[in-house]
């Protein structure tokens, strides 16, 4: 079993369960931990040098998000990734993130589009640098600074926390040939559309960034057919 962060990582001053939960659910968001792995609690509480009560509890959260499943009995495992739950989280964030441009590009904030520059620059040097752990690093951190910017944060959690499919699919679609280089052309597109002040370029560039359907990932599912759940 493979995580990205163990005890190492952990800090002794913070509480523990949210620390378990953020390194589970990087390790199955970027599917070091893929899905039908199975999470025997006993051996990530060793792992992270804990007792098994923040591992379980963060278990709970991740089942909470369609992350993990727990058979009865029998085991927990990392969840199939499904293609019906990405299409709602599609849909959900679509709808969300349309308003989100419409409301900045209305007030057309310099110190915005400076942030998002900044973060584009770095998302670039990661792809320029083959860091695809940066890349999508950066990719969240500019979509959640729109959602900072206009204090939505309890939007941008509940796109977090429905997103855990479509996270997973990109992870998988992310290496293919020119992606990451075609995200940030799209990116490039939104910024310079927000810096102008244009409400429906900027939405038009939006609808375009994100998937219309989760058939869009149906080659994916068709190259991984066991990460995919039937229905």
């Amino acid at each position: 079993m493979t995580l990205v962060a163990t005890t190492s990582a952990l800090d002794r001053e913070r509480q523990t369960t949210p620390q378990v939960y953020d390194s589970l659910r990087e390790s199955i968001i970027c599917l070091q931990l893929p899905p039908g792995q199975v999470l025997d609690r006993t051996e990530l509480a060793k792992t992270f040098s804990i007792s098994q009560t923040p591992v379980r509890e963060a278990l709970i959260r991740l089942r909470e998000e369609y992350l993990v499943e727990v058979i009865p009995q029998v085991s927990t495992r990392v969840s199939l990734i499904s293609l019906a739950r990405a299409e709602d989280a599609i849909f959900l964030r679509r709808a969300i993130e349309l308003e989100v441009v419409h409301e900045l590009a209305l007030r057309a904030d310099v110190q915005l589009t400076t942030a998002m520059w900044a973060i584009w620059n770095r998302q670039q040097a990661c792809e320029q640098a083959g860091d695809l752990d940066g890349f999508m690093t950066m990719d969240e951190e500019l979509h959640h600074l729109m959602y900072q910017w206009l204090r939505k944060e309890s939007l941008w959690r509940l796109v977090r926390i429905r997103s855990g499919d479509v996270d997973r699919i990109r992870w998988l679609h992310l290496p293919l040939p020119g992606k990451a280089k075609r995200v940030l052309e799209e990116h490039k597109q939104l910024i310079h559309a927000l810096e102008k002040n244009d409400v429906g370029l900027a939405q038009t560039y939006l609808r375009n960034h994100l998937p219309r359907s989760a058939e869009a990932f149906s080659q994916i599912r068709d190259e991984h057919p066991g990460f995919f759940s039937p229905i």
